[in-house]
């Protein structure tokens, strides 16, 4: 594709046409050694394109860190997601295919492995009407985003936070739960002590509070506060 671009020897292949087909084996590829590296951690990672068993024979390819195979293809993903295509015209044409949206989930998948949640829930608000999944997801996220932030000191980042797990959830959700528990120490380490019992009152509210790995902690947070 590139070498046909380059020489110009299709002039009804242009470099528009090849972009989203170029991200499509990107991501292709992208998946394929995800599996390997979920399965074996560390691969050969190969980038040449080898054309006879000989030619394999020949380059003996030797593993890789799994970690640095990841990034390597998110970065290549990152460059190239902007020309995926959109869709390509129906819904049964755009199965099994990769476009924007795809991609998308891919990478906030492979972000998610490698713990890197900031990423993931970026990869993940970049799908416009996401189905239920990926909501549950991007709120699985949320909540750690502001577990991340409240464990480094970063309390009105946690408040925020953990104010949109509270304004996403379902009516009965842990994260919910456990959100309003986070929200009222981060308040309380901030001084803001009405702020603090107004979400342990909230915490104390939800019907699921019993089972909650803060429920001491909350008792004790309420009598300093």
């Amino acid at each position: 594709g590139e070498k046909m671009v380059a020489d110009g020897r299709d002039p009804s292949f242009s470099q528009s046409d090849w972009n989203p087909l170029k991200a499509e084996m990107l991501a292709l590829r992208s998946l394929y050694y995800f599996h390997l590296v979920r399965a074996y951690r560390d691969v050969p990672f190969v980038v040449e394109s080898i054309s006879t068993d000989a030619e394999a024979r020949r380059a003996n390819t030797p593993q890789t860190k799994g970690v640095v195979i990841l990034d390597s293809l998110l970065v290549e993903l990152e460059a190239t997601v902007g020309k995926a295509a959109e869709n390509y015209g129906s819904d049964q044409n755009n199965k099994g295919r990769f476009g924007k949206r795809s991609i998308h989930a891919l990478m906030a998948d492979m972000y998610l492995t490698s713990k890197n949640y900031q990423a993931a829930y970026k990869a993940l608000s970049e799908i416009q009407n996401p189905d239920t999944k990926m909501q549950d997801t991007k709120q699985y996220l949320r909540y750690q985003l502001g577990m991340d932030a409240f464990l480094q000191g970063k309390l009105q980042d946690a408040i925020e936070w953990m104010t949109q797990v509270i304004d996403h959830a379902k009516k009965t959700s842990e994260y919910k739960t456990e959100a309003y528990y986070v929200r009222a120490e981060s308040a309380y380490r901030l001084h803001q002590y009405d702020h603090c019992l107004a979400d342990l009152h909230h915490y104390e509210a939800q019907s699921d509070v019993a089972s909650s790995p803060n429920l001491i902690a909350s008792m004790y947070l309420k009598a300093y506060a």
